[in-house]
């Protein structure tokens, strides 16, 4: 329930909300798949690449959402769900990956399979998860 209220914060526009946003730290990492329809190809190849590191995901803080023209998964009310797709997918692409980093911020966007460990690399590479690998070594030792 957190993370579907910090993907509806995330998506509203107003200043007040955004403000609020900065205010807020986020607690994941959030990857938007926009697809026509589930049964594509692309879609299949993209979510199950992404399933294959399950451990490697959950390590990133990284949560999915599928986005539909008419529904989503998890399940978005219908309101937050056209802002969504307004806002990161505004041409109507058939097929689109976007990443967005825990600052809010897109960090990357593909109309083609994301390959899981270049989104992980992409990941690894940011400030906040080399803070976060800091921290866990830390914790370690």
């Amino acid at each position: 329930m957190r993370s579907l209220v910090l993907l509806i914060l995330l998506m509203l526009s107003t200043s007040s909300m955004l403000a609020q946003l900065q205010q807020y730290r986020l607690k994941h990492r959030l990857i938007l798949i926009f697809t026509e329809d589930t049964s594509q190809t692309i879609y299949q190849k993209q979510w199950n690449n992404l399933q294959a590191d399950s451990v490697g995901l959950a390590d990133r803080d990284i949560q999915i959402y599928t986005l539909l023209p008419q529904d989503s998964h998890p399940a978005l009310p219908k309101s937050s769900l056209k802002v969504i797709q307004q806002k990161y997918n505004r041409d109507q692409q058939p097929f689109l990956c976007v990443l967005i980093g825990k600052d809010g911020s897109v960090k990357s966007r593909k109309t083609s399979v994301y390959d899981r460990q270049d989104i992980f690399n992409l990941i690894d590479s940011m400030p906040m998860r080399q803070a976060e690998i800091r921290r866990k070594k830390g914790k370690h030792h």
